[in-house]
């Protein structure tokens, strides 16, 4: 066997046992701490059965507002007086979380439903953006402790009735079998560090929720949760902070702000809603936006970089592109991507707003150079205009992306000094509609490596519009093998209409079901019909 394949099978079978370890429970957004974007235990939807007679919309899941986090989902879960369920975790922008039973069509209430305080209307706010609209409450995924069955979220609501402007932001901690408040939360989120920065008041810089947006998914990471924070639609003063609370008791434990000794500060970490990643190791990553870069004269910033952090939150690496100075100036974030890791390698990789897929080596990242980066690889990954957003997928050696006003694309992972091909190994012939921001939103299941299992979902804006409105839908099921569209909600849209999109919320496949989020107020559930 070659090297290059050896490496490859070394990194189908890392992945696999790390997709298995959770079985079909999706406890994290993307899946896993490397943000894979892959369910491979998946063993009733083939690429033969899902089509559009096999196929199809079973029954949809009323909530009280937008949802912008992605489903979450546990199996064989004991609710209190109600037996035993296969639950789906549901939270919205009008700061509620919901647990349904995953599979009952015929249920007329949720398991249980909470309320974490008033959301904040965005016309209350001082600066309103139609990126988030009309109410702010959950954004990010929350993420679940399977063993403790806990939900840990974090909600924005108004500080009382009496200031509905000003917002703050609470971590939860919820019992997935009643939604009651754990570890005698919820706790305010505050910090402060040791700054220079042009907004910090005595040596001092505090977390300020007005200027902030809790958008990436939480990270839980050895017994610990991790929240990341960036831009309230790029009103300055921002900063790109980082937290860290243990999941036990709640008490704050770390904190990290990666812009805090510039005149401008920023490198907000949003990440188009991916959360923060983690390697075998223990080790924290994320990809920030525009900012100020301090790092390289031996300051804190790390505007426009891929920064690498260990549990107590402090930086031990980073990459920033040597086109920092073009692409800061013309808010071309790096950070509008998230993080992906290659399991089995020491490779993560990111890409944001320039369609340049960047692949860092973990243990020597290379820091900032003028001159020209210092890292294995870094390809154009766009054809038709320069724009990433939202996740990517990797799977049996190969990374899935699907670029903006583009088509679905997959790359091989070769191993070696320049470890992906950047010709693609297949293309599909479906185009996203052109718009900003509307990266499809992209999934994968699979039966381990089992031929004609791998499908890709997506969903994205028929229309291109993608900011916080209500735009139609499609969604799509692809083969993983050729990318060839298999299923599609317009293929029978009276019965399988997916509403409007929820933008970057990733499709959920648990148990021959998939769920995906809409910001009609809804969860749309698929699976095999009459069954």
């Amino acid at each position: 066997m070659s090297h290059s394949r050896k490496l490859s099978f070394i990194v189908a079978l890392s992945f696999l046992f790390q997709t298995f370890s959770i079985a079909q429970n999706v406890i994290t957004q993307r899946n896993d701490t490397y943000r894979t974007g892959v369910d491979a235990a998946e063993t009733q939807l083939t690429t033969s059965n899902v089509n559009s007679t096999s196929f199809g919309k079973l029954f949809s899941l009323p909530v009280d507002g937008q949802v912008y986090a992605q489903p979450l989902y546990l199996a064989n879960v004991t609710i209190p007086g109600q037996g035993v369920h296969n639950v789906v975790y549901v939270a919205t922008e009008h700061d509620s979380v919901y647990a349904f039973d995953a599979d009952d069509p015929n249920q007329t209430a949720p398991l249980w439903h909470v309320s974490l305080g008033t959301s904040i209307l965005c016309s209350n706010l001082r600066y309103c953006s139609s990126n988030l609209t009309p109410e702010v409450g959950i954004t990010s995924t929350p993420v679940i402790d399977p063993l403790n069955l806990i939900v840990y979220v974090v909600a924005e609501t108004i500080v009382s009735p009496s200031n509905p402007t000003t917002p703050k932001f609470t971590l939860h901690a919820l019992s997935a079998t009643t939604g009651a408040e754990k570890y005698g939360g919820p706790v305010a989120i505050q910090a402060s560090v040791a700054a220079t920065g042009s907004d910090s008041v005595n040596g001092v810089m505090t977390l300020n929720p007005l200027y902030l947006s809790q958008r990436p998914a939480l990270l839980s990471l050895n017994g610990a949760v991790y929240i990341a924070f960036g831009a309230r639609q790029d009103i300055s003063p921002w900063h790109g902070w980082l937290l860290g609370y243990n999941q036990r008791t709640l008490r704050q434990i770390a904190v990290a702000n990666l812009s805090s000794d510039g005149p401008y500060g920023q490198a907000g970490i949003w990440q188009s809603g991916v959360g923060p990643a983690a390697d075998s190791a223990g080790s924290i990553y994320v990809v920030t936006g525009n900012g100020d870069l301090t790092a390289p004269t031996g300051g804190q910033s790390y505007g426009q970089s891929v920064v690498k952090l260990n549990q107590s939150l402090v930086v031990q690496d980073y990459f920033t592109p040597s086109n920092y100075s073009s692409t800061n100036s013309s808010d071309a974030d790096l950070g509008s991507g998230g993080p992906l890791l290659i399991p089995g390698t020491s490779l993560i990789l990111a890409g944001g707003k320039t369609g340049t897929v960047y692949a860092v080596d973990t243990t020597n990242m290379g820091g900032y150079n003028t001159g020209g980066d210092q890292i294995p690889q870094e390809w154009q990954a766009e054809s038709w205009g320069p724009l990433l957003f939202g996740g990517r997928i990797f799977y049996n050696s190969t990374l899935y992306l699907w670029p903006n006003s583009d088509v679905l694309k997959a790359f091989s992972y070769v191993g070696g000094a320049t470890p992906f091909n950047p010709t693609p190994a297949a293309a599909g012939t479906v185009f996203a509609a052109n718009g900003y921001r509307n990266d499809p939103a992209i999934s994968l299941s699979a039966n381990g490596t089992t031929h004609g299992t791998a499908i890709i979902w997506a969903a994205y804006s028929q229309s291109g519009a993608s900011d916080g409105g209500d735009y139609p839908a499609y969604f799509q099921a692809f083969d993983a093998s050729s990318l060839t569209e298999i299923w599609g909600s317009e293929m029978n849209p009276s019965r399988d209409y997916p509403g409007s999109w929820s933008k970057w919320s990733p499709p959920t496949i648990a148990n021959g079901k998939v769920y995906l989020a809409s910001f009609d107020d809804l969860v749309d559930v698929y699976g095999l019909l009459n069954q």
